[in-house]
């Protein structure tokens, strides 16, 4: 079991370095970079609606849900940060120099606190 949960986590970074290629190269495609952002996360709301379906999982209860720290939901403005930085930036920097520099800044960051 930990093979696979390595497996998918690494897939997860191919998919990251990729994303930031593709979104780009939408935004270009398209001259539309904002409606791009729009598609990925209505794209991923989809497919996460599916799996969750599919998984049987509930809703969490309303004092979960209340007893949750600000902070916790700040993670799809994070996400929503990051695609925004693929749409305008990884075609500038190009795709190497976009993956390493985002690579590292997350490296960086969980050394900060330490």
């Amino acid at each position: 079991m930990t093979i696979l949960i390595y497996l998918i986590v690494a897939l997860g970074g191919v998919m990251t370095s990729i994303q930031s290629g593709t979104n780009a190269q939408l935004a270009k495609s398209l001259d539309r970079s904002w409606m791009v952002g729009l598609f990925t996360g209505a794209l991923t709301a989809a497919v996460l609606a599916v799996v969750t379906l599919v998984s049987r999982e509930g809703l969490p209860s309303s004092d979960r849900i209340a007893a949750t720290p600000w902070w916790a939901w700040t993670g799809g403005l994070c996400g929503a940060v990051y695609v925004v930085s693929t749409l305008f930036f990884a075609q500038k920097l190009g795709s190497g120099v976009f993956t390493g520099l985002t690579v590292t800044a997350g490296i960086g960051r969980s050394w900060v606190g330490r």
